[in-house]
């Protein structure tokens, strides 16, 4: 929020104490890493790591997922119906203040019969 007094114009950033920024910022970014490292683990208590008005924003054809219950059923459960043998790998942590997101990708190994080789390929991208 902006607001104007005589000398300048004023933002919210102003009165925010940059020690307590920091210590919620390490809090927010704690708090997603858990929720990524249970994802990893195929935890089912994710009420530990979300809220119920949560808000889970995919990438292009995951799309936004409201809450826990939208989240593991359009989410969370289809990928593990589709994919059991998955890794989640995250490339970047973010946290602001009380704000904190992350992405990376869900990949799959495939047995590939004439080979026997196994190969990774990605399935998702958050």
């Amino acid at each position: 929020m902006m607001t104007e007094d005589s000398n300048a114009v004023r933002t919210d950033w102003d009165n925010i104490d940059p020690a307590a920024h920091v210590a919620r910022s390490a809090d927010s970014y704690r708090a997603v890493k858990k929720m990524e490292d249970a994802q990893g683990r195929a935890a089912n208590n994710i009420e530990d790591y979300f809220t119920e008005v949560f808000l889970w924003r995919g990438n292009v054809g995951c799309g936004v997922k409201n809450g826990i219950a939208e989240f593991r059923r359009n989410w969370q459960m289809p990928i593990r119906a589709a994919f059991a043998d998955r890794t989640y790998t995250t490339d970047r942590f973010l946290a602001d203040g009380d704000w904190a997101a992350c992405f990376g990708n869900v990949s799959t190994a495939e047995q590939y019969s004439s080979t026997g080789r196994r190969k990774t390929r990605p399935v998702a991208r958050d």
